[in-house]
């Protein structure tokens, strides 16, 4: 089997699902952490769930190394509101 590997830079959309507190909060929460990680966004979408109870923020992101990608994803691990990012 052959192991493959992401080449960076990489861009992607990401899908974060947050719980449904102030959207402007959770926006001004994920743009803050995307430029603290240098990483160069731009929001595509944001939807409640049917429920309310959630909010999906779908945002183009551009990650310049393997370090920034897994550093992203261990500092949405680390925001109470985020509930899954894929």
């Amino acid at each position: 089997m052959t192991k493959k590997c992401i080449t960076f830079p990489i861009s992607f959309e990401i899908k974060i699902i947050m719980t449904n507190s102030e959207q402007d909060s959770n926006k001004r929460l994920l743009s803050d952490l995307f430029n603290e990680l240098n990483i160069v966004h731009s929001e595509i979408c944001c939807k409640p769930s049917s429920n309310n109870t959630y909010t999906s923020y779908t945002y183009d992101v551009l990650i310049n190394s393997k370090e920034t990608y897994d550093n992203l994803y261990a500092s949405l691990s680390k925001i109470p509101q985020v509930k899954m990012a894929i």
